[in-house]
């Protein structure tokens, strides 16, 4: 039903925006991981 496909789609919005969270979250992880070895050296 159209319904249905208005939840599915709505659900997927919320999984993309989650996961450019997470995108975000690893990018960050990476910089700080990448000046952390920099520094090592």
């Amino acid at each position: 039903s159209r319904a249905d496909a208005l939840e599915t789609f709505v659900t997927l919005e919320q999984h993309n925006d989650d996961m450019g969270l997470v995108r975000g979250w690893l990018e960050r992880a990476d910089d700080k991981l990448d000046r952390l070895i920099e520094r090592g050296r």
